[in-house]
């Protein structure tokens, strides 16, 4: 796993050869024909859906406050008291003005009085340290207030609430959150519309369920952003995939997002169409030119391969000078490199292998050292993977060979008149 290469790597460029190819329109005409397929309009469909999402429930006002409420972030500090007694009196003695927080976090400070004190990061409520701190903190209502006694798995507590951090949620966010408290009704109408649909009911059918409303999508392909949900892959497998939804079918509805469900039907499918050569002329002419040169790099590679399986160092300079060769060596690595080629080249143990770039350009790789590497060097993910899966292969090992060993060792007697008996 942690081994390491080295190689060498000789790009052929492509584009040269590309650039230098014949071209008439006779053969562009013969190209185009060939691969018609290639040069046709994308599959389009029009398609009528509706979005049930929980948002669309509706929050109160009240609802949105308390969402704004727990969105925010409070920070405070803490006293632990180390009997009931003393927090209750000084919890008395706060309400009563008579003291102050900042007295009695000086006593325990001081040592005057027994506890503990401690500060509160800024929190959500619900990322408080524990719930009780959380619903205490939040129940105050300004910076300085005190709370009452606090019965935590602490002890005994007292908060007081530092600095409110106001929320930075959007109006929709907070809607949406807020409308969390309907989730019950959600599901129960997410339930039903969802039964609806495979049962093939059409869409005025569910959006009576769920009280949306039903949009229109128009010549929409597998490239079409219109909406973020389109490039699901769930909703483009319907759309476009090898089994692709029939015209004014219901489709299988899909979750785009936690509480946000799509349901759509194809209105109309508009199969793909030959473009007429005209309007691809550029096209055909670009593929017919790689077409013609990829026959050209391959005969390139073959020669200088075999230059370099016979390491004919005179032949590799002279064909690399004569083809524009760009010549790369890559010190040893790991199969982990950052380097997108290494990988590969980690999965062809042959001394001469290729690749092709991005842009079509030949790759030739020379297998030049293979060397034990660092574990260490690995990322740590697959370096504490490795080492776990090590440790259970070392185990079995262990164990097989102490079963072994007890089976060849072992002295086992026979009771012969106890087996007769049974």
């Amino acid at each position: 796993l942690a081994q390491e290469r080295g190689y060498t790597l000789y790009t052929l460029p492509r584009a040269p050869l590309a650039e230098a190819v014949s071209v008439s329109d006779e053969a562009l005409h013969t190209y185009h024909e060939a691969h018609r397929d290639n040069y046709t309009t994308p599959e389009a469909v029009d398609i009528d859906y509706t979005l049930y999402d929980i948002a669309d429930l509706g929050a109160s006002d009240e609802q949105i406050a308390a969402a704004r409420q727990a969105s925010e972030k409070r920070s405070g500090r803490y006293i632990i008291f180390d009997d009931s007694k003393t927090a209750a009196d000084a919890a008395a003695a706060i309400q009563a003005g008579e003291k102050t927080f900042a007295d009695y976090w000086q006593a325990v400070t001081d040592k005057t009085t027994a506890g503990e004190t401690g500060t509160l990061d800024p929190a959500s409520k619900d990322k408080s340290v524990t719930p009780e701190i959380g619903a205490a903190l939040f129940a105050l209502a300004a910076s300085g207030d005190t709370s009452p006694v606090i019965k935590s798995e602490y002890g005994d507590m007292l908060i007081e609430l530092g600095n409110i951090e106001a929320s930075t949620l959007s109006d929709d966010e907070l809607r949406r959150l807020a409308a969390q408290q309907n989730l019950a009704t959600y599901d129960s109408r997410a339930n039903q519309a969802f039964d609806a649909a495979q049962n093939g009911q059409p869409l005025p059918a569910i959006t009576g369920i769920t009280g949306g409303n039903i949009a229109s999508l128009k010549n929409i392909t597998a490239a079409s952003a219109d909406a973020a949900w389109l490039q699901n892959p769930k909703v483009r497998e319907q759309l476009f995939g090898e089994k692709p939804l029939a015209e004014n079918k219901t489709a299988d509805p899909v979750e785009i997002a936690p509480q946000q469900t799509v349901f759509f039907t194809v209105t109309r499918r508009e199969k793909p169409q030959p473009r007429p050569f005209a309007e691809v002329k550029n096209d055909v002419e670009r593929d017919y030119r790689n077409a013609e040169a990829e026959k050209g790099l391959q005969t390139r590679g073959e020669a200088l391969q075999k230059a370099l399986s016979e390491n004919n160092r005179d032949e590799v300079e002279k064909l690399a000078r004569e083809y524009g060769v760009e010549t790369l060596t890559l010190e040893p690595t790991n199969r982990f490199s950052d380097n997108p080629i290494v990988p590969a080249l980690f999965e062809n143990p042959a001394r001469i292998s290729t690749q092709k770039s991005a842009n079509g350009d030949l790759i030739i790789a020379r297998l030049d050292s293979v060397r034990d590497g660092d574990i260490k060097a690995l990322p740590d993910n697959i370096r504490q993977g490795a080492a776990f899966t090590w440790q259970q292969q070392d185990m079995a090992t262990t164990y097989n060979s102490y079963g072994d060993w007890l089976y060849r060792h072992a002295k086992i007697k026979v009771n012969e008149e106890m087996l007769q008996r049974q």
